[in-house]
C-alpha cells in the first residue's frame, strides 16, 4: 500500500473529507541513495561488541544489528525468526518480502 492511498484510507476510517487540494495530491516514489557500511567498520562494531564495550542499553539492538548484517536477513524475517528456524547448522526460512526459500549456514 503506497503512503497516499494510507492517508486516504485513514482520512476515511476518522469521517473526515479531504478536501478537493489532498485529494489531487499524487505522491511520486522517491529515489534514495543507498549507504552501506565499509569492511572495516562493521569490524570495527563486532570488535567493539565482542569486547563489551557497547553500553548496556545498546546491546540487544547491536546484537540484533549484528547477526542482520552477518545473515543478511530483513528485519521482517528477523522478527519473525525462532528456534524452529534452526535446522542442525542451518537458519531455514521463507522471506517474508519475496516468499523465497532461504537456507543461511551457521558457522562457528
Amino acid at each position: 500500500m503506497k503512503i497516499g492511498e494510507i492517508i486516504r484510507l485513514k482520512y476515511e476510517q476518522s469521517g473526515m473529507r479531504l478536501t478537493a487540494f489532498a485529494e489531487k495530491i499524487k505522491l511520486r516514489n522517491a529515489y534514495a541513495s543507498r549507504i552501506s557500511l565499509s569492511v572495516g567498520e562493521l569490524s570495527g562494531i563486532f570488535k567493539a561488541f565482542a569486547a563489551g564495550k557497547v553500553e548496556k542499553q545498546h546491546k540487544n539492538c547491536t546484537r540484533i544489528f549484528l547477526f542482520a548484517c552477518f545473515t543478511g536477513l530483513r528485519f521482517s524475517d528477523l522478527k519473525n525468526l525462532t528456534w524452529q528456524n534452526v535446522q542442525g547448522q542451518t537458519i531455514v526460512l521463507e522471506q517474508e518480502k519475496t516468499g523465497a526459500p532461504v537456507r543461511i549456514p551457521i558457522h562457528e
